[in-house]
């Protein structure tokens, strides 16, 4: 026999059927068996050391701060470091079967019994200290651009600033030429359940716009820690976007049209995989009996919205999925929405809800598809209008809302002036936060 021959016969292999089983494999009976400390949460298993590590019920795990998931096999690729071939021996029970093994017929049938095994060392887990970016003198390219460009409320800004859930920072470097320069990003703050600074995500804002495309989370963050726009003390409702500008997209569309944004908590996971943040909310918050899910309107959105709804399971919680209906993203709903407001002036009134001349609190302008004003309905009762806003949003009508308030808010922002930060002198900080 020749020694490529006996490589061949020596070579790790499986046959299909070992292949098929190890593919049906529970992941969460795998690490239960393999001595992997989980705590129940629910309706899911979390894993003690690391807990963005998470598995459900019907077999799949997900690593939530490494964006990871799968079945069994994939699990100990992953987190265990095997080969895939190596997986799929293990969980067959026939570790180191090589070509010659099957080729003999020795290979273990794939009912064989699972005793239980010793626990294997995971891959080890660096962990990079958290540090948030220094602070900015003044946040006047931050309103620039989120009141400006992105059209969010600038009093809900204020309140986020004043509970250091947002600032902007800077970032100050001396180019090849001598010159000295500054990079200025907006930061999108996460707090544990004390209320610590624990993760954060900023986004560009040099030039009022020539860096808007920069998005990155801080290094260290901790994906469980996610971005939250708090509501009012007795809230039972959280809604669950993807990204922070979108949850106070949604925030300023509630307050443009005349309804408390406080009467929900809000929360950005920082992303599509990172559902660490929602269950570690909701351990946090035990009086939330009501999950929003409001994700990008696109196939990763959809997923997303999929994957949150299997994580929690039926029962537990009631589950509401919530697309908007404009645009992409709720940050697209509230530009449209912003313009039309900007623009009812100019629109005619079609129908009355209720007629009581000299006396409308407000109008609900009805889109298409493409976003063009096709009915404008006056209300003279503010309560039934707000009803009626709330049923549309929830719903996924397209409409913007009109009041008295909000075209007064409209006509200040078109104000030169841009609201400022004090803050005191930050302390030099020249370490990379690229």
């Amino acid at each position: 026999m020749t020694g490529k021959a006996v490589q061949k016969e020596l070579k790790l292999h499986y046959t299909p059927e070992q292949e098929r089983y190890a593919r049906e494999c529970s992941a969460l009976e795998y690490a239960q068996s393999r001595g992997y400390e989980l705590i129940r949460k629910g309706n899911y298993y979390q894993m003690k050391e690391h807990d963005s590590m998470v598995f459900t019920t019907d077999g799949r795990w997900f690593w939530n701060s490494r964006s990871l998931f799968g079945g069994a096999g994939d699990f100990i690729v992953h987190y265990e470091g095997k080969t895939w071939v190596e997986a799929v021996l293990i969980l067959n029970h026939a570790e180191g079967q090589t070509y010659a093994d099957v080729k003999a017929g020795i290979h273990p049938r794939q009912d064989a019994p699972k005793p239980p095994q010793a626990r294997p060392t995971p891959a080890p887990v660096e962990k990079v200290p958290f540090k948030l970016p220094t602070q900015s003198l003044d946040f006047r390219r931050m309103f620039g651009y989120l009141c400006g460009t992105r059209k969010l409320d600038q009093k809900i800004l204020q309140d986020l600033i004043g509970q250091s859930r947002l600032y902007e920072s800077v970032y100050r470097y001396t180019d090849n030429t001598g010159k000295q320069k500054e990079i200025h990003n907006a930061v999108f703050v996460g707090m544990d359940a004390h209320g610590e600074p624990k993760s954060a995500f900023q986004r560009g804002l040099s030039s009022l716009g020539s860096n808007t495309t920069y998005k990155r989370d801080v290094p260290g963050s901790d994906a469980s820690a996610a971005f939250c726009i708090p509501g009012n003390q007795d809230v039972d409702t959280v809604l669950v976007f993807e990204a922070s500008i979108d949850a106070i997209s949604h925030a300023s569309i509630y307050k443009d049209a005349g309804l408390d944004y406080k009467m929900y908590d809000r929360i950005a996971l920082g992303g599509t995989e990172k559902t660490v943040g929602l269950t570690t909310y909701l351990q946090s918050h035990p009086n939330i009996s009501r999950v929003v899910i409001a994700m990008d309107e696109d196939a990763a959105g959809r997923a997303a919205d999929q994957k949150i709804r299997e994580l929690l399971g039926e029962g537990q919680y009631n589950l509401v999925s919530l697309r908007q209906s404009v645009g992409k993203d709720w940050n697209d709903y509230l530009v449209k929405w912003r313009q039309v407001a900007e623009d009812a002036g100019q629109l005619p009134t079609t129908s009355n809800y209720s007629m009581d001349p000299g006396k409308i609190v407000g109008r609900i302008h009805y889109l298409d598809d493409r976003g063009t004003v096709t009915a404008t309905v006056a209300y003279d009762n503010l309560a039934a209008l707000q009803r009626k806003v709330r049923f549309s949003l929830n719903s996924g009508e397209r409409i913007v809302a009109e009041t008295p308030e909000q075209q007064a808010r409209i006509h200040r922002d078109r104000e030169p002036s841009t609201p400022t930060q004090p803050l005191p002198e930050p302390e030099p900080d020249y370490e990379m936060e690229l």
